[in-house]
């Protein structure tokens, strides 16, 4: 795929005055994108590369002539008749805000949930993020030949909601299950996992953003019997004194994000 951007000469700015006389400004810009290695019959640039391409302006960002004072907070795209792979999109920019309306909202309760485990007082991996498969925990047995035990889990709910003008969505989508690479609001690293965000229409060119995490002491890591502990019936082998001789960590999130990246107030 060649994707070719084009910026027309169509782009414009007016300026006019609000009640309080104070001016105001607005502009727009209008970009072609096509993919110049395809005929006209061809179809494989569909709209969300087209719209999401880094060429091209995102919602929120700033115009390149009005830094500081305007942003996209509107874009309109159509797929043009003369050619399939080929898309123009408009642009529409509005003054910033100088402050978002209401500040950040955090809530936080605690949940539980039942885990199997066949050690407690296990020790964790140095490296929490791939664990050995062939390592034992280690702790105090408490499987009854072989079969977990169901333990209580303790984990924290944390939330956060704020006001603003845009949301980059792509970004967040991409850090969904990730743990956080570094210390963030009090958590120690890889305990934290994004589980992702949520938008509503607020007002004045605003919208109501949520954004949920889970925390986990253990780092997310959960117990299961080593891949070469088990028996031709695939149970696992056991001890002399009827427990599972090989338990292993488990990582279900394994791949780490810096949470600072999310543009959550702080």
């Amino acid at each position: 795929m060649a994707v070719t951007v084009v910026e027309l000469p169509e782009d414009s700015a007016s300026t006019s005055f609000d009640e309080a006389g104070v001016e105001k400004h607005d502009a727009s810009r209008k970009f072609v994108i096509y993919d110049a290695a395809l005929s006209d019959s061809s179809v494989t640039l569909n709209i969300a590369q087209a719209v999401y391409h880094k060429s091209l302006p995102q919602m929120g960002d700033e115009h390149p002539d009005f830094v500081g004072t305007l942003r996209v907070v509107k874009r309109a795209i159509s797929r043009m008749a003369d050619r399939h792979d080929s898309y123009s999109i408009a642009y529409t920019y509005e003054p910033m805000l100088d402050e978002p309306q209401a500040g950040i909202e955090i809530s936080s309760s605690t949940a539980a949930e039942f885990v199997d485990k066949w050690r407690t007082d296990a020790i964790y991996p140095l490296d929490v993020s791939d664990p050995s498969d062939t390592l034992d925990v280690g702790g105090t047995k408490i499987d009854s030949g072989g079969e977990p035990t169901s333990a209580l889990q303790k984990q924290q709910t944390y939330d956060t909601s704020f006001e603003t003008p845009s949301v980059d969505v792509p970004t967040l989508f991409e850090a969904m299950g990730k743990r956080n690479d570094a210390v963030w609001q009090g958590f120690e690293k890889g305990t934290l996992v994004y589980l992702g965000v949520s938008v509503s229409q607020s007002g004045a060119g605003l919208v109501k953003r949520s954004d949920k995490f889970l925390y986990d002491f253990d780092y997310h890591l959960r117990q299961t019997v080593a891949p070469g502990a088990l028996d031709g019936d695939l149970n696992p082998t056991l001890d002399s004194s009827g427990n599972a001789t090989t338990i292993v960590w488990r990582q279900p999130f394994p791949e780490t994000t810096s949470f600072d990246s999310l543009g959550i107030p702080v």
